[in-house]
């Protein structure tokens, strides 16, 4: 009854949550005129397509899957992620890049536990971070960014990186319904217009470039990579140190490379073509570039893999494929599900609301694979780069609301991974059931804290995924699929509360923030 009790609350938390925001969304509602006939979904969505007409740092987008994602600037690419004050954070991410620095100094976990008496047990909680192993285990593993690619010029068998002012002209805009970005501007006086699209299913980023500076080779592509920075906050490459990286290459057919890097524990390849003409020239050490003979119009495709990517024995799609999936899957992403079309509102703020709802759906969708996404995604990193889950429902409840609860199911396998570190949290804190870690890399370790350590606010929020799926698919399916997260969630929501004899009350007692 006490696990029921428990459970009941938190689900009202979180539905007071659901309710405040549909009562938001409902004031804008009330004005709609009646229409006939189903929503026109693909206007709804074109109504929102992102046009940037100038260069500025909030002036990025991004191309992505859920398990990978690729930013970048309005010159389709990431060129221009230097050239402001504030960098623009052009990142190329994936679930499975992460790194370690090596623990040259044997630290060990325990040494950033500090013991806490609660009732008539000893719990331990990593809330030393400041110590050496703490600053380690907070820090490792972080995410890192695969690789830099932009635009590369010769100016006047001068090669150099084109700066800001080279450029003008821009127009770029996002189709949404197709999952690709157009991007128009002038280089120095050359037009140049380049195409950017992500596969739905690999860890693909294509281009299609073209201008007529191409074929004197005064243009090009150039692939710059990093040791990755172990550090708290947005920035994510250290190019100051290059003996801490290896980059190395090799032919791979008559147009491509397959690119070998080694970083720390970490290591993945990189597999590049270029179509004809193509010519590959490594211009520093871990910079790669990119050129063609002849061609006003180019095709590039960057496939990256993992160690065990299953796609490894796979030969890599071509720009016309990855084009050709990725329109299709948008247009089903676009055709399910729930749709809103506030068109027809005469409240002013009607548009604004439809803009994000759409937006927010897009954003989420190429950031939530299955891996719960840091609270930036994969557009940065925050807290380096680690996941947290207090944020998992914000980024991932909806998907389930809007008809789309596969998009939400495909992190429940993580959960199950987890689940043995998970006890063992609970196990070492005297508890049962499993203790979900707040800020924790890929493999549930919860990183050492003063703060993340003592909050408890993520523990219900898989009984509420459960519950979402299940009304989603109520089947024994999904019961017996969620049975022993829910099961060992509650138990511990039951345990740790303590129970006050005198006040005959609960209490969430300390340590808890």
């Amino acid at each position: 009854m006490l696990a029921a009790a428990l459970l009941s609350l938190a689900r009202l938390n979180v539905m007071r949550r659901s309710l405040l925001l549909l009562a938001v969304g409902s004031i804008a509602i009330a004005p709609v005129r009646a229409e006939t006939g189903p929503v026109d979904r693909r206007a709804v969505v074109a109504r929102h397509d992102v046009v940037h007409r100038s260069a500025a740092p909030e002036h990025f987008l991004q191309v992505g899957n859920g398990e990978f994602a690729f930013a970048f600037d309005v010159t389709g690419l990431q060129t221009l992620d230097r050239s402001f004050e504030r960098p623009i954070p052009l990142h190329t991410m994936s679930n499975w890049g992460w790194n370690s620095r090596p623990n040259s100094s044997s630290l060990k976990y325990e040494d950033s536990l500090t013991e806490y008496r609660v009732g008539d047990r000893v719990t331990t909680y990593a809330d030393r971070q400041d110590s050496p192993a703490g600053e380690y285990f907070r820090a490792n593993p972080h995410r890192f960014n695969l690789a830099r690619i932009g635009l590369w010029w010769d100016g006047q068998g001068q090669r150099d990186a084109p700066l800001l002012e080279d450029f003008s002209q821009f127009d770029q805009s996002l189709d949404l319904w197709a999952g690709v970005a157009t991007s128009r501007f002038a280089l120095r006086g050359q037009s140049v217009t380049v195409t950017t699209v992500a596969h739905p299913a690999r860890d693909i980023v294509a281009f299609r470039l073209e201008s007529p500076a191409q074929a004197s080779g005064a243009l090009g592509v150039v692939l710059r990579f990093s040791s990755p920075l172990a550090a708290w906050g947005p920035a994510i490459d250290d190019f100051s140190r290059p003996d801490a990286h290896a980059t190395s290459w090799r032919p791979d057919g008559p147009h491509g490379v397959t690119v070998e890097r080694r970083l720390d524990d970490a290591s993945y390849i990189l597999r590049i073509h270029g179509g004809g003409g193509v010519e590959f020239t490594e211009t520093a050490p871990h910079t790669l570039r990119v050129t063609w003979a002849e061609r006003n119009a180019v095709d590039l495709t960057c496939e990256f893999l993992s160690p065990g990517s299953p796609h490894l024995r796979s030969s890599s799609a071509a720009f016309a494929e990855v084009i050709s999936a990725a329109r299709e899957h948008w247009r089903q992403f676009w055709t399910s599900g729930g749709a809103v079309d506030l068109g027809g509102v005469a409240d002013a703020r009607a548009r604004e609301i439809e803009r994000r709802v759409v937006l927010s759906q897009y954003l989420t969708a190429i950031h939530n694979g299955s891996l719960p996404p840091q609270e930036s995604g994969f557009v940065c990193n925050s807290w380096f780069g680690k996941v947290h889950l207090e944020m998992h429902w914000w980024h991932a409840a909806h998907f389930a609301l809007w008809g789309r609860p596969e998009i939400l199911a495909r992190s429940l396998g993580w959960y199950e991974q987890i689940l043995p570190v998970a006890k063992d949290i609970a196990r070492r804190q005297g508890y049962s059931g499993v203790r979900w870690p707040k800020m924790t890399g890929p493999a549930g370790i919860s990183s050492p804290s003063g703060v993340g350590e003592f909050l408890l606010w993520q523990q219900p929020h898989l009984i509420y995924f459960a519950e979402l799926l299940y009304r989603a698919e109520p089947s024994q399916k999904t019961l017996t699929q969620c049975a022993v997260l829910v099961e060992s969630t509650a138990e511990f929501m039951a345990d740790v509360v303590q129970w006050d004899h005198d006040g005959q009350t609960c209490h969430l007692g300390p340590p808890l923030i």
